[in-house]
């Protein structure tokens, strides 16, 4: 964990985000041409700084309280930060639930961190481990996403404990949506390196991942942000409000559960067994 001067200097620039979003989304809901689609986009700017403000002030918290698990040579001494550190700050970026492949390729793109994606099974056991231990000893945990039907657990998926239910559900759209918004997420790193002239590796990245979005990608073209942006975000005014209803009931329904299943998603049930869990979507 960081130390505290390290912390607030980064809820300072967290906060002055947090403004700016804030800003842009009152501004586009007091202009009566603004697209429902711009609207939206601001307020996943805000929710996804939000999310990274709440965690950062629970670290602030107990910065002098505990010194977190280190995996293998990210350590104090190495002078690297700790890869679940890493994974998390990627997951607020992001601000989707990620398979270890996406997490283990935007690590060694942003940062030059080398997390193999094998290596996520056993990140997800310590952290398993450590939350049946003492559920109280880390503000915040790297927990898998849960099925919107069922709540059973995603281990391929990786979501951060501090998010809304809804945001670590999967429904029927949500694996698409999360794609859509993994590729808009590229879209503002790419932004913010386009002017240092080290984002080649991560123009790469992006255009793999928007070659399934229609009209994003034209053949053997270079890559157009404008155009891939608009086609993420055409597809996303299709089917992302069916999937957040989805997801917002579920959502509802989860919260009645214990704290440990909210957060780590109810153990699989095999056919014939007991429970009235409802079905799994495609699973």
């Amino acid at each position: 964990m960081a130390d505290s001067t390290h912390l607030k200097a980064r809820l300072a620039m967290i906060v002055k985000k947090q403004q700016a979003a804030l800003d842009q989304l009152a501004t586009l809901l007091a202009e009566s041409n603004s697209s429902a689609a711009s609207i939206e986009s601001a307020q996943v700017a805000v929710a996804r700084l939000s999310a990274q403000y709440q965690r950062l002030v629970q670290e602030l918290k107990m910065a002098d309280l505990e010194k977190p698990e280190r995996y293998g040579s990210y350590n104090a001494r190495s002078g690297q930060r700790p890869i679940r550190e890493v994974v998390l700050d990627i997951l607020d970026e992001m601000g989707v639930p990620c398979s270890p492949g996406t997490l283990s390729e935007c690590a060694a793109v942003w940062g030059g961190t080398a997390i193999p994606a094998g290596r996520f099974a056993s990140i997800r056991r310590d952290e398993h481990n450590a939350y049946r231990r003492n559920p109280l000893s880390r503000p915040v945990w790297l927990v898998p996403a849960v099925n919107a039907y069922g709540f059973r657990a995603i281990p391929r998926l990786i979501a951060s404990s501090v998010w809304e239910p809804e945001r670590r559900l999967i429904g029927p759209r949500t694996l698409r949506v999360n794609h859509l918004k993994t590729v808009l997420a590229l879209l503002r790193r790419l932004a913010a390196l386009s002017q240092t002239g080290a984002s080649d590796r991560l123009s790469e990245l992006l255009q793999r991942y928007a070659r399934s979005v229609p009209a994003a990608v034209t053949n053997g073209g270079e890559i157009n942000p404008e155009q891939i942006q608009q086609a993420a975000n055409a597809e996303l005014a299709a089917i992302e409000s069916l999937d957040f209803a989805d997801r917002k009931c579920a959502g509802v329904e989860l919260l009645t559960l214990p704290p440990y299943t909210q957060l780590w998603g109810l153990p699989v049930v095999m056919e014939g067994q007991g429970g009235t869990f409802r079905k799994a979507v495609g699973r």
